[in-house]
């Protein structure tokens, strides 16, 4: 106790400025520390511990991400002194592999940078936007005490709100808007007092708000806040934050609900272009290994559930690098492009399809009761494949192998299943090529 009090008094005098620069200092002691384990104390010699250390060194920037997010500068500053000693001493080194990692740590930096400013700016607004949620409704349930005096004031606030503003009755029914939700909704006022909020609410999202409305009438909560989605009048689906609060009379007794609704439309848009981006492949938009494991997790809840198979194909292209040798990087991506729209024309709707890596494509069939379609699939991938393709006025002639593994037959995990088609691919790639074949077989 007396050693909490004697830390107390020691720590009072200083204030929250002193404090945030003293965390920038740690924040760049902490950078610095680890570009000079990245650059000074990386082992000579030993590729395999050099790979550790840059793999560590990904580690820590990535957990700085999103530990440093509120302060963008100082995220960036640690991010540069992390990374750059590591990526100039990778470019000082003698061989293809230290510059492709090299580069690889420019373009992950770059990537740092992209990420931290779009969640930097995000979460300033969402701080912003809760913070001007949680004082207009304070604001307004203070408003109520007093309401003759202020009525005149609160209608001038209600109408030009740069937000949207309702007064719902307890049935739901839309009392009171302004221009502001009518543009939001697409309907004019007089559509909207014409109607309820239950029926401009996106079905999924009725029973949440209906449930915090009934935990404002049973006095459990003061208000509340939630992101809902709501039909607008041309048809489409808009997000938006919501904050209701319930207005009582003196007697306790419920009069009328208060909304504020606040279009966060292009947010979760941007939000979700993230999630997408973390899942797919940038040049091709086929899903990544994170996306195909997701996507397999599912695939696999199925089958066991119906008793059913699936196939994984290992596929990649034969002799891809003499391609990009002599016609060059820039048609051998749309190459890539090409064949990943070939692959999806050749699936069902059920199967999964992922770039793996290079010129490596899974693809996952679903929902097999036997091989005979697994046997036709790789059949018409491989006729398809090796037709000419036409790109840039280039003839281009290639061929596929495909490598195939079964569950469970060859395993009961992901892993499992792609080192079995692996396995199975390598077989066909040393003894011709252009064919393909079953690991159980």
């Amino acid at each position: 106790m007396h050693g909490a009090l004697f830390l107390f008094n020691f720590y009072r005098p200083f204030s929250l400025k002193s404090y945030l620069k003293a965390i920038i200092s740690l924040v760049i002691i902490y950078g610095v520390l680890w570009g000079t384990a990245g650059s000074v104390l990386i082992p000579y010699g030993l590729l395999l511990n050099q790979m550790l250390v840059i793999i560590i060194i990904v580690g820590v920037t990535a957990g700085g991400l999103h530990i440093l997010q509120p302060n963008f500068l100082v995220s960036i500053v640690f991010f540069s002194l992390t990374t750059f000693p590591l990526s100039f001493w990778l470019f000082y080194q003698n061989g293809i592999i230290y510059w492709l990692l090299g580069t690889a740590m420019i373009i992950y930096f770059c990537f740092l940078f992209i990420v931290s400013w779009m969640g930097y700016r995000l979460l300033n607004k969402n701080f912003k936007l809760r913070y001007e949620n949680y004082n207009l409704i304070n604001k307004l349930l203070e408003m109520n005490n007093s309401l003759e005096e202020s009525e005149s004031r609160f209608r001038c606030a209600f109408n030009s709100a740069a937000i949207g503003m309702a007064i719902v009755s307890l049935e739901g029914r839309w009392l009171k808007v302004n221009e502001s939700l009518s543009q939001i909704v697409g309907y004019s006022e007089k559509e909207l007092l014409q109607t309820d909020f239950q029926s401009i609410t996106y079905p999924e999202d009725l029973d949440l708000d209906l449930s915090y409305v009934r935990q404002l009438l049973d006095g459990q909560i003061k208000f509340y806040h939630m992101e809902k989605r709501y039909i607008h009048k041309n048809g489409s689906i808009i997000w938006i934050l919501l904050s209701g609060a319930l207005i009582r009379n003196n007697e306790n007794e419920p009069l009328y609900f208060i909304a504020q609704i606040q279009n966060i439309d292009g947010q979760k848009r941007a939000e979700q272009e993230l999630i997408h981006i973390a899942h797919h492949d940038i040049l091709t938009g086929l899903g990544n290994r994170k996306k195909l494991e997701i996507s397999f997790d599912h695939a696999l809840a199925y089958a066991k559930r119906h008793q059913k198979k699936i196939a994984i194909m290992f596929m990649d292209l034969d002799h891809f690098k003499k391609i990009n040798d002599k016609l060059g990087h820039d048609i051998g991506d749309l190459l890539l492009i090409e064949i990943a729209q070939i692959l999806k024309s050749s699936l069902r709707s059920t199967d999964i399809l992922a770039r793996f890596g290079g010129d490596e494509f899974i693809i996952v069939l679903t929902e097999l009761s036997d091989v005979g379609l697994v046997i036709e699939i790789a059949k018409k991938i491989l006729n398809t494949i090796e037709k000419p393709i036409i790109i840039k006025q280039q003839r281009i002639s290639i061929t596929s192998s495909i490598g195939i593994s079964l569950y469970p037959d060859d395993g009961n995990n992901l892993n499992t299943l792609i080192k079995k088609a692996d396995e199975a691919l390598y077989y066909v790639k040393t003894t011709g090529r252009n064919n393909f074949r079953l690991s159980s077989f």
